[in-house]
């Protein structure tokens, strides 16, 4: 139980630090180091060189991590291919635009979002880098924005067969009941307990009334009016701004001094190589590649340390050139190390750790488990701000703790649809408010909106959803009810607050 606790505070300090502090990168490196700390008993250099090594490197080359940088490069091609040849500009010009009102782009944002829901993150990229310009010219909030496109793929992405979670999740299905000796088709189970999503059923339906009835929760509208904080990437300050030049300046300093220690560090390493390799003595290559990833890592993170440190040029400056268009590179790195934090975890066995800890010699009812898979679902997918990692994990889990409580081990009944269904839905209610998330990071980004107000003004709506999923969703199955009977029920309680909750709603 101490070790469980102690692994989870990386995840922990990582969230708190980034939403408090509104700067993701220091907290996320510092998370990582605690994490490397702890997995190396505590050795603070072997924590440090594989920090700098190992962990960011293999991060790279994980594959959903290669394909995601990929996918943001090539949308970012197309926009500035677009943006060359004036199309958008044209677009702003042409009458059917000048007379289209906000409300009417806002259901344009929503049903591009829905059609391009058979991949969340492609969704949300899409969305973000071609609708900005678009929702600044009729005036939508970014928090609005960023909420919209933050919430709408995920949640669809997983109530429709036809997008690419369904082979993802089938093969984790197909794989739990082989090794339970069950013969099932893993694509029918899936199907039954597409009702049993609770969650993303409900913050749709919440997306769609408070669009159509034009109406906020106040904290949303709270957020708009903060003045004081600074976006995640922040527009480039004026040349002619002396401080900027000082800071300039500091930042060549940085660069020189990172430049030289990383190129000596290279040359006393290619040394003692050569030295070991003439004088016949054993070389362990292997160990010196490492040593030389450890090295460029070590030099560029030594120079993102040491600007933040002496607080002369922010994280979000180093990513912007002063035609803007680099200003993805944050987004970028960001993301990178949220992997980077994410392998860890894996390495640690976190997730792993936690649900077996919960049901180790413990005897929960079986009309419990779509509860209790819920919240387990929904705390772990956003201490790691994965979605497919917990699935991986927990739905083997689930279905070997269902098999071992029915009289019959190898049957399929309710209780595998319930409990699928209420793993997905946790785990998308934690992928979607994650500050760890590559899709919170992106819709952050794409709408210029601060990581805390983005947080702040959808944690309401979210944990409306949640509420609702808890109070009408899985409180009820544990009587057997209807999933279709609960959503009924629950969507009346949302369409009737949102349209007689004038106390707590305002006018958009």
């Amino acid at each position: 139980m101490n070790y469980i606790i102690l692994s989870t505070l990386p995840f922990l300090v990582a969230i708190s630090l980034i939403i408090w502090k509104e700067e993701p990168i220091l907290p996320l490196v510092l998370s990582i180091f605690m994490a490397l700390w702890l997995f190396y008993r505590f050795n603070p250099i072997t924590a440090f060189l594989n920090l700098i090594g190992n962990t960011v490197a293999n991060s790279l080359i994980d594959p959903d991590n290669i394909l995601l940088i990929i996918l943001i490069t090539e949308v970012l091609v197309l926009f500035y291919l677009f943006r060359e040849g004036n199309h958008f500009k044209s677009l702003k010009n042409t009458k059917q635009f000048k007379n289209l009102s906000k409300y009417s782009l806002e259901y344009i944002v929503i049903g591009l979002s829905f059609l391009l829901s058979f991949e969340e993150k492609l969704s949300t990229i899409i969305n973000g880098v071609f609708l900005k310009s678009f929702v600044k010219e009729k005036n939508i909030s970014k928090e609005r924005f960023s909420f919209i496109i933050n919430n709408i793929g995920p949640a669809f992405y997983t109530l429709i067969p036809l997008t690419l979670f369904t082979p993802i999740v089938t093969k984790i299905i197909g794989a739990s009941l082989t090794s339970l000796g069950i013969d099932y088709h893993p694509l029918k189970i899936y199907l039954f307990s597409l009702p049993f999503q609770f969650y993303n059923i409900f913050i749709l339906f919440i997306i769609a009334s408070s669009s159509i009835l034009k109406r906020d929760i106040l904290p949303m509208k709270i957020g708009t009016n903060n003045k004081n904080v600074q976006p995640l990437i922040i527009a480039p300050v004026s040349r002619t701004n002396k401080r900027k030049n000082n800071k300039i300046k500091n930042t060549l300093y940085s660069a020189g001094i990172s430049f030289i220690v990383t190129v000596t560090a290279l040359l006393s390493a290619a040394t003692i190589l050569l030295t070991n390799f003439y004088s016949n003595k054993p070389v362990d290559v292997l160990n010196f590649k490492k040593l030389f990833t450890s090295i460029i890592f070590g030099g560029i993170l030594y120079y993102i340390i040491y600007s933040l440190i002496i607080k002369t040029v922010s994280i979000r400056e180093l990513s912007i050139k002063n035609n803007g268009n680099s200003s993805t590179l944050i987004v970028i790195f960001y993301i990178v190390l949220s992997s980077s934090l994410l392998f860890i975890s894996k390495r640690l066995g976190y997730i792993n750790r936690v649900t077996s800890i919960i049901f180790e010699n413990s005897k929960i009812e079986l009309h419990f488990y779509p509860l209790i898979f819920f919240l387990l679902s929904s705390v772990l997918s956003f201490l790691t701000g994965s979605r497919i990692a917990v699935l991986y994990v927990i739905i083997p889990l689930a279905f070997k703790a269902i098999s071992a409580s029915l009289s019959d081990p190898l049957i399929i009944n309710y209780f595998h649809y319930a409990v699928l269904g209420a793993i997905i839905s946790g785990s998308s209610f934690g992928f979607i408010n994650s500050p760890l998330s590559p899709i919170f990071i992106i819709s952050t980004s794409s709408s210029e909106s601060s990581i805390r107000t983005h947080f702040t003004s959808q944690i309401y709506y979210s944990l409306g959803a949640l509420f609702c999923s808890l109070l009408f969703g899985y409180l009820l199955s544990f009587l057997k009810i209807s999933p279709y009977l609960t959503i009924s029920i629950g969507l009346i309680v949302i369409s009737s607050f949102f349209t007689f909750g004038k106390n707590f709603l305002i006018s958009t």
